[in-house]
């Protein structure tokens, strides 16, 4: 199974929005901006399943988050900067799944074809494990992801 390319496009962000982090940190974040469905959305959240495994993956603008979590994070706000964002949940007998952990790799192109590769970091806040990056984009630049993610403990990645 693959995962299916999702698209970035940067664009002024909803409703003047901006989001905090309570005590699951960037995880609320997430939950919250999933929120926002409408034509235009800054956000491009989805989720696809592979046996076990439920990857989660979110790409917007990093201006939306609060300046607090930003700096937290050592995050630049900015509309020309993006952020993507991917969690891994494994089924389990937690109701929502457990956060695991996985050695995950993104890259992108645009509609030109110029191709780049994410620097991933991982963030472990003990009762969720997620992993980012932040990117510079151009203006209404629409990026083509491709993940690969595999899972720790596992012998076969998700692509």
């Amino acid at each position: 199974m693959a995962i299916k390319h999702f698209f970035y496009k940067t664009l002024v962000k909803p409703f003047g929005a901006t989001f905090s982090a309570g005590p699951r940190g960037l995880l609320t974040v997430l939950v919250s901006l999933s929120i926002f469905v409408y034509a235009g959305n800054v956000s491009a959240e989805t989720s696809q399943t592979f046996g076990d495994y439920t990857v989660h993956y979110n790409a917007f603008n990093s201006d939306v988050l609060q300046p607090s979590m930003a700096e937290a994070y050592g995050i630049v706000r900015s509309k020309n900067r993006g952020m993507l964002t991917i969690t891994i949940i494994k089924k389990g007998s937690a109701p929502k799944g457990t956060p695991v952990r996985a050695k995950v790799t993104a890259s992108a192109s645009n509609l030109t074809g110029q191709f780049r590769k994410f620097k991933i970091r991982e963030i472990d806040e003990k009762i969720s494990i997620y992993y980012m990056s932040v990117f510079h984009v151009a203006h209404e630049e629409m990026l083509d992801f491709v993940l690969n993610v595999l899972p720790e403990g596992e012998t076969q990645a998700y692509t």
